[in-house]
């Protein structure tokens, strides 16, 4: 899946994608939305993490997953919403961007954390990652009230613009 995201994120075939990861290639430059190749980029070191961490590695890999999900969303929602609404965007896609690199940086203190220090900050570790799992949401959510806004200021300029015409009548 985040494989998947990733490719759908810059616009590119998973073929092309996994190429590309393979040669090395920067593929990042060429995403289609302004501020969405730093969320790919973020989302692949939150899956390098992922894959090392050895305890909650259900959790974490759930965790992962959803970020892929959300990103496959937030791709699949500007690209129907069309070219237009991408520069009302900059700021969900800022938050969404935190809240992956929330995510990155609890994994990556996974990863480092000694088996023991993991043992006895168990409970402290669950709550982070349903507070990272409520960031993703907020985030999401974001997305959701630009697009809903972005639809209402159209229809009120094509309500507008139609009274207008009706005046002219």
């Amino acid at each position: 899946r985040v494989e998947k995201a990733a490719a759908a994120a810059l616009d590119v075939s998973l073929d092309v994608f996994r190429e590309a990861l393979y040669t090395g290639s920067d593929l990042l430059s060429l995403a289609p939305v302004a501020g969405l190749q730093e969320v790919v980029k973020t989302l692949l070191t939150i899956w390098d993490n992922c894959q090392q961490v050895e305890r909650n590695r259900t959790s974490c890999l759930r965790l992962t997953q959803r970020c892929a999900d959300i990103l496959l969303r937030v791709k699949g929602e500007i690209d129907s919403a069309g070219q237009a609404v991408t520069d009302e965007l900059h700021e969900p896609i800022d938050k969404l961007t935190e809240a992956f690199v929330k995510v990155q940086e609890l994994l990556q203190r996974q990863v480092q954390r000694h088996l023991f220090a993991r043992y006895l900050k168990r409970e402290e570790i669950v709550r982070e990652i349903g507070g990272c799992d409520s960031v993703l949401g907020d985030a999401l959510e974001m997305f959701s009230l630009a697009i809903q806004i972005r639809i209402l200021k159209q229809i009120q300029a094509n309500e507008a613009r139609r009274q207008r015409e009706t005046e002219c009548l």
